[in-house]
């Protein structure tokens, strides 16, 4: 997903699973754990929201580079749960596919 620098971005969490607790962070370098930007979490991140539940979060896209959607539930990311976020400099906002959706 590509976002020009200073837009505030508006993100939906949900957690679709029946069993496990997850979460969505915006976080900076390939260990960080902590949000890239204020606002940049759900809450309780590194625990995760319970089964079928979702929260709304908000932050100002403030800097421009490569940051990970990542959820910070210990090992989740290790098994694939993480995307890309690029803040860029006077593009439009995109997102781009990679897998397809169910």
């Amino acid at each position: 997903m590509e976002v020009p620098r200073r837009w505030r971005v508006n993100v939906r969490c949900m957690n679709n699973s029946s069993s496990m607790r997850h979460s969505c962070a915006i976080v900076r370098g390939v260990s960080g754990r902590k949000p890239a930007f204020s606002g940049a979490e759900s809450p309780a991140a590194q625990n995760g929201l319970p089964p079928r539940n979702a929260v709304a979060f908000s932050f100002l896209a403030t800097r421009l580079g490569t940051y990970r959607i990542a959820c910070l539930v210990p090992a989740h990311e290790q098994a694939g749960m993480w995307d890309v976020l690029d803040v860029t400099r006077d593009r439009l906002p995109a997102v781009i596919l990679l897998r397809r959706l169910p």
